[in-house]
């Protein structure tokens, strides 16, 4: 959730340059998981393994203050 804008250049970069893939498309799993519901705004709570994650998402986007991992 919300990785630094130049961690996803790399990725794209090493995608593109080393793997020679034709497109790339980066989006934060909050937002597809309201996509998957047919929403744009809403509030998502992911349980993993080695955590939880809340996330504000409002109108496709996630709203960086409203994100909290514990």
């Amino acid at each position: 959730m919300l990785n630094p804008r130049r961690d996803r250049e790399r990725l794209a970069a090493l995608a593109f340059e080393r793997f020679n893939v034709a497109s790339l498309f980066v989006a934060d799993a909050p937002v597809l998981a309201l996509y998957a519901l047919g929403r744009l705004s809403g509030t998502v709570v992911d349980i993993g393994h080695d955590g939880v994650a809340v996330a504000a998402v409002v109108d496709g986007g996630v709203v960086a203050p409203g994100c909290r991992r514990v």
